[in-house]
């Protein structure tokens, strides 16, 4: 290959975006998002008060480049002016003082509360209904000049949504930034700081949440095998032809989620729908891992918890309204590059179609031709005239040799942000906040602690597994449940994947990028900015990730290792533990000692011994759990004939001696196995719930607790409440008031983040002071045998679930729970015709606001 200059596109320092770019876009996606780019950083801006007039984008070598150009001074300013000149430009020039204004509204009105409300309650509507309608479109039925419009169509969507997301990065930046900086302030290292974030993006949880939608509908209709012995595109068909609900999930799924590209955010990726096996993959895993509980709010809350005990109490209420802010900012991000994702595919599968037929028109030498082409180029080749067959040849080509090249991070002379303290003070902390979101992209935002193989440890804990490079899409059908996932960087796309991965390396990324968000959302070890992973890790190398260290070491590169021999090692571990003594089995009521049976079993016993209405159980203890997690048949023998006397189904839940504590909850770190039909099924659920204590992110958190003690794990089984609406109830010592969140079903859709439930502020006496009416669209209920979750309807969805009536049972049940335990509790309950239950009572570890 020739020599590649790196020029300038004019003056300026332009930093490359690796973050997001895995590889040259393409001139379709070029020509479709740099001016949208251009003009929605300008108007954002302006509108937020930044006083910067945009971000430039360009294309060099077909690689992305982006310059700051700031508002007011020229391309290549040797340094910031002076403080005094600065604070007279902002008194003196008309913008800069508009911006000023602006700036001190944008966080005294809290403006982007109203953005962010205004994108998911108006504006995103239009956006959604355009993109259903376009992949619905069956593009092969279409003729040309209408396959043409189509393609058209696709591309003014994501050049409007390109526009929207750019406009919109205030709105979700400022906040992230601005707690960042606040809680660095108080002494919170940033990696910190973000772990309290993960759990609460929609753009994440509802494509799991449809995956398990059809295999719910499967399950009903004892229809699992479907899944089984034949290849994708035949188990696709199989569901398709096989009618009724499973039909209509399965065609739900591919029409809202198939259409978004993979691997990157170029048309080059292929779409989910292209990719079956990825799709029955997914489906096989939710369908044997349907039942498991974990909840990736409920250990951003643990966070919370530990983190905000850090921050000066003078300044904690400051922090809890930044916290919020920072998760509802992280939400409007991910959406919108979701929607951002589906446009693209759309657009990527009619220029395809386009390509096959200018193929056969002799007009291309390849359909992938027409993703070189900008939009205009397209329409033009198609009405006869626009670029020469060799012409768009050799775009393709260079698209090529342009992908082998390693771009520089820089191309023009060295700049670094202008001191903050120069600008007002509004300005000041504007900018602040955008420079700690912007920075946190990159690697480089932050240093990295350790040599060699390593990054940003951006989500805790430590596991060892099989490495697959998923470099492409074509990665995606090799990637196995269970293994460590090692990418450039990952989009919303690669969610399928991590849902199933044990741990996660990008070679780009920072603490704010999609990898390190959704490591965290999934709980699991990761580290990103790795620079060589790709070339240094080999493909089926059995690696360690440390999420704590950053690092990530490579234990055996023979590429031929199976996963499975990581999973023997601790198969022969729990071989080799079965106790010596038998362990003890008590009926609920009677348990009593923690150290044994663990502070929920023991919180259980007591309220039922205080007369409160606890579903019958059966407590086990640490050495029971052991020899059941380790196939010893005269304990597997014991709970069987304990659960002839209990009606099913069953709920398994974890009872770990350092769980429920005043110092540490645990919540969301082990799992929850619901609806356990028998004695095998229970003994399969307690082996789950004894692995789930050893998890590299209970370990974890166990270090960051500073908990010496190792884990023992102890189990309660209960009889499964068909709630008709469950909840959680918190009482907030610093007013003396309670909070209750409810939804329709059965209690995990609160707890596990699936949608937004009611929330409602009561007295002591259960009167009601304030509500939130949330939206829960769906439930999780028993049908015909099996826990499955289903659609609400839509007005049912947004009507309250308690009534007066109720609110005042669940204020008497708090009063009762304190009074049994002699402080408050935080407290799960469910509402079964008219009866309130209460499930589970834990010590207060965290105040509620």
């Amino acid at each position: 290959m020739r020599h590649i200059e790196w020029s300038k596109p004019s003056p300026g320092t332009w930093e490359s975006d690796r973050s997001h770019q895995a590889r040259p876009f393409g001139r379709f996606m070029d020509d479709a998002i740099l001016e949208p780019t251009k003009t929605g950083f300008a108007e954002g801006f302006a509108r937020a008060g930044i006083p910067l007039r945009t971000i430039e984008p360009a294309i060099v070598n077909g690689w992305y480049y982006m310059c700051v150009r700031p508002l007011g001074g020229p391309p290549e300013a040797k340094g910031a002016p002076p403080k005094p000149v600065m604070r007279l430009m902002f008194a003196l020039h008309p913008e800069l003082r508009r911006r000023h204004r602006r700036a001190a509204a944008f966080f005294e009105e809290r403006v982007w509360e109203r953005e962010i409300d205004e994108w998911f309650a108006r504006d995103r509507h239009p956006f959604v209904d355009t993109l259903m309608s376009l992949a619905a479109t069956d593009q092969r039925s279409l003729d040309t000049r209408a396959l043409t419009d189509h393609m058209s169509a696709a591309a003014k969507v994501l050049r409007e949504l390109t526009l929207w997301h750019f406009r919109g990065v205030p709105a979700g930046a400022v906040p992230i930034g601005d707690y960042l900086v606040h809680s660095e302030a108080w002494g919170l290292e940033p990696v910190e700081a973000i772990d309290a974030i993960a759990g609460f993006t929609a753009a994440t949880t509802e494509p799991l949440a449809n995956l398990d939608r059809v295999v719910d509908a499967l399950r009903d209709d004892g229809a699992l095998e479907l899944l089984e012995g034949q290849s994708a595109h035949q188990v696709l068909d199989a569901l398709r032809s096989h009618g009724g609900r499973v039909s209509a999930e399965l065609a739900t799924y591919q029409l809202i989620y198939g259409p978004r590209v993979t691997t990157d955010f170029t048309v080059f990726g292929e779409t989910l729908n292209e990719l079956p096996e990825v799709i029955v993959e997914s489906l096989r895993q939710r369908a044997t891992g349907r039942g498991r509980v974990g909840s990736p709010r409920d250990a951003a809350v643990a966070a919370e918890n530990e983190l905000r005990q850090r921050i000066p109490e003078s300044n904690r209420a400051e922090w809890d309204s930044m916290l919020a802010a920072a998760r509802r900012g992280f939400e409007r991000r991910e959406d919108e590059g979701d929607l951002m994702l589906r446009a693209a595919g759309i657009a990527r599968l009619a220029l395809l179609e386009l390509g096959r037929r200018l193929v056969e028109d002799g007009r291309l030498d390849e359909a992938e031709t027409t993703l070189d082409l900008t939009e205009s180029e397209v329409v033009a080749i198609i009405d006869g005239g626009g670029p020469s067959r060799e012409a768009a040849a050799e775009y393709t080509a260079q698209r090529r040799r342009f992908t082998t090249l390693e771009p520089p991070a820089r191309i023009g002379p060295e700049s670094a942000p202008p001191p903050i303290d120069i600008f007002p003070p509004a300005v000041a902390r504007i900018v602040a906040a955008m420079f700690a979101f912007v920075s946190r992209f990159n690697p480089d935002g932050d240093p990295i602690q350790a040599d060699g193989l390593a990054g940003h440890g951006v989500s805790r804990g430590l596991i060892e597994g099989r490495a697959t490079v998923v470099r492409d899409a074509s990665g995606f059908a090799r990637f196995g449940a269970g293994d460590i996932l090692i990418a450039p960087m990952t989009t919303p796309a690669f969610n399928v994947l991590l849902a199933a991965a044990s741990g996660l390396v990008t070679e780009t990324g920072g603490l704010i990028s999609h990898a390190a968000i959704v490591s965290r959302e999934f709980g699991i070890p990761g580290v990103v900015g790795v620079s060589d992973a790709l070339t240094s890790i080999p493909d089926g190398a059995l690696i360690r990730v440390n999420g704590d260290e950053g690092t990530v070491t490579i234990l055996d590169a023979d590429p031929n290792l199976e996963t499975q021999q990581t999973v023997a090692k601790y198969e022969a571990a729990i071989a080799a533990t079965i106790p010596d003594q038998p362990g003890e089995l008590a009926q609920l009521a009677d348990v009593e000692d923690s150290s044994r049976f663990g502070g929920k079993a023991v919180g259980l016993a007591r309220l039922i011994r205080n007369g409160l209405a606890v579903p019958p159980g059966v407590a086990l203890d640490v050495d029971f759990v052991q020899a059941i997690a380790a196939g010893d048949p005269v304990s597997r023998e014991r709970l069987t004939a304990a659960l002839d006397d209990i009606d099913g189904p069953f709920a398994v839940r974890s009872s770990a001696t350092v769980e429920d504590s005043g110092e540490a909850s645990f919540a969301g770190q082990f799992a929850t196995v619901l609806d356990v039909q028998d004695g095998d099924a229970a003994m399969a659920a307690v082996r789950d719930v004894w692995y789930s204590g050893s998890s590299a992110g209970v370990e974890a958190y166990r270090r960051r607790l500073g908990l010496d003690a190792p884990i023992r794990m102890a189990v309660v089984v209960q009889q499964l409440v068909d709630a008709d609406i469950a909840g959680v109830l918190f009482f907030d010592p610093k007013t003396s008031e309670q909070i209750v969140e409810a939804s329709w079903g059965l209690g995990e859709t609160v707890v596990d983040g699936t949608l937004t439930p009611d929330r409602y502020r009561i007295d002591v006496h259960g009167r009601e002071l304030s509500v939130d009416v949330g939206d829960k669209r769906v439930e999780l209920v028993r049908s015909n045998g099996v826990v499955s979750r289903r659609d609400v309807a839509p007005e049912r969805a947004v009507r309250r679930c308690l009534d007066e009536d109720q609110l005042a049972a669940l204020a008497r049940l708090g009063d009762r729970v304190s009074s049994a335990f002699g402080d408050a509790r935080d407290i799960e309950w469910a509402i079964v015709d008219g009866d309130v239950f209460c499930l589970q009572a834990r010590p207060i570890t965290r105040l509620v606001t």
